[in-house]
């Protein structure tokens, strides 16, 4: 019957009535009934009001699953069966097979995976689905009829986490109704989320040189730091985590580094890295009008990155969001809530990054550094400080590189020290604090120079002072 074969006769239509009457039956025990009394009693574009309660026939669907199929299927990802298309009766019941068939021919990767909706960018799939409207609020989608909202499952749980306007094409698994291809309405009437023309000369970034740069207060309890904060109306930036804020009125909030392991484990993370610290951020007092999160992605110039990025709300589950608005070193957001928050990039090698070079004296008998090649992150940089610490090290300050360098090229660093033994040879280039050299010099007595190389230039280059190594001392 859900063949898509073309407009059905009166006496198909009079058969039709008798059937849709009578599902799903009463007795059963399986999904698919129900399945098809969402397809039958879907309302038309025309329709504003639900014959039946859909919101029940859902549920009652999604048991039946439980009992059914779950304990064979797992967490296997359920491919959409049937869409909600544009015609009348049965003709607007499309199956999947349909949607393959129209681009099948030079796009294989697109009916292979619908879990990446790259499908719904066809207009000939989309001249096929019925745009359904509804909205997003508390991680969830609804879908509106009349008055009534009727929640769906999401394919993808971007912008599920801020309550808005959306429409999406409603597609049918064996569990029950999921939503597709979710876009915000604003976005619909081509209202961008992200205003590429900031980027090269970063045109309406915060300047360095409006922002008040506030020192926080450091509570520490066992190994975890909070960092309070509070400010008259203004812009600000945190002197510890480059954290940006512009409020209106006096406001006071404290924040601390999460990991990102736990999270970055996840599905909805397999494809990504970290572009920034994970932030836990509480407003206590007041209301920000604007919060900045820091980015270590190279992006001047360089516009091919900027649909690379998202956004980790890390709640009661992990959302993905496109993000709002990119700047050179920050992601903006407007009007924000803070669950945890964190920038991510798509993982590719060749991504251009900001990182600095942190170099640690150990107290081991003879000279020996550590030295770190770590992302421009504050949270990064931490836990390599604790580290070294914990071991008697001393910081060496030294400037920073000012060049980016890209993820996965290899680098080795030299020294003009003949006697120098210098561990690895060469390191490829990750996103993590795990990019370190040992240098061991076994009679140390002069300036020496330390140069970090890639295949094809020297990236940095500093000296090491007589002074540097030999006046400081630890606490043993």
């Amino acid at each position: 019957m859900l063949r898509n074969k073309g407009a059905i006769s009166p006496l198909d239509s009079k058969h039709l009535t008798a059937f849709k009457q009578n599902t799903p039956p009463v007795s059963t025990e399986s999904p698919e009934p129900y399945m098809l009394a969402l397809l039958l009693h879907w309302p038309t574009e025309s329709e504003d009001n639900c014959v039946f309660n859909l919101s029940q026939l859902i549920e009652r669907m999604k048991n039946m699953y439980e009992k059914a199929h779950k304990k064979h299927l797992r967490s296997r990802y359920l491919r959409p069966l049937f869409f909600i298309g544009k015609g009348q009766d049965l003709d607007r019941i499309v199956h999947r097979k349909v949607l393959e068939g129209l681009i099948l021919q030079g796009n294989e990767e697109a009916i292979q995976d619908w879990s990446r909706e790259m499908i719904f960018k066809d207009p000939r799939v989309q001249e096929h689905l019925l745009k359904v409207h509804g909205e997003t609020r508390n991680y969830r989608v609804y879908a509106t009829i009349g008055g009534t909202s009727i929640e769906v499952d999401a394919n993808l749980r971007n912008s599920l986490w801020r309550k808005c306007q959306v429409s999406f094409y409603l597609g049918f698994t064996i569990k029950g109704p999921v939503a597709f291809a979710i876009h915000t309405k604003t976005a619909e009437k081509g209202i961008s989320r992200m205003d590429t023309s900031e980027f090269g000369a970063c045109s309406g970034e915060m300047d360095s040189k409006d922002l008040t740069k506030l020192q926080p207060a450091v509570n520490r309890v066992d190994e975890v730091q909070t960092y309070s904060l509070q400010s008259q109306a203004g812009n600000y930036e945190c002197s510890v985590s480059a954290l940006r804020w512009v409020c209106k009125e006096e406001v006071s909030f404290k924040y601390k580094f999460s990991s990102w392991d736990e999270h970055m484990k996840r599905p909805i993370c397999t494809d990504y890295m970290p572009a920034g610290p994970l932030m836990d951020i509480t407003v206590t007092a007041g209301k920000m009008e604007e919060v900045h999160l820091p980015h270590w992605i190279c992006v001047d110039q360089n516009s091919t990155v900027l649909d690379k990025f998202a956004v980790l709300h890390a709640d009661t589950f992990d959302v993905l969001e496109k993000v709002p608005e990119v700047k050179s070193s920050h992601i903006k957001f407007l009007q924000p809530t803070f669950p945890r928050m964190g920038v991510l990039i798509r993982k590719e090698l060749g991504l251009p990054f900001y990182y600095d070079v942190l170099i640690y004296k150990t107290n081991k008998e003879f000279l020996t550094l550590d030295v770190y090649l770590v992302p421009r992150d504050s949270a990064l940089q931490q836990d390599v400080e604790q580290k070294q610490k914990s071991c008697g090290s001393i910081l060496i300050l030294k400037p920073g590189p000012d060049k980016s360098v890209q993820l996965g090229d290899h680098f080795s660093l030299t020294t003009d020290k003949t006697d120098a033994n210098i561990q690895p040879s060469t390191r490829e280039l990750r996103c993590d604090g795990r990019n370190y050299f040992e240098v061991f010099i076994r009679d140390a007595d002069s300036d020496f120079t330390l140069r970090l190389q890639s295949e094809q230039n020297t990236v940095w280059t500093c000296t090491i002072h007589k002074g540097d190594y030999q006046s400081q001392t630890t606490d043993n």
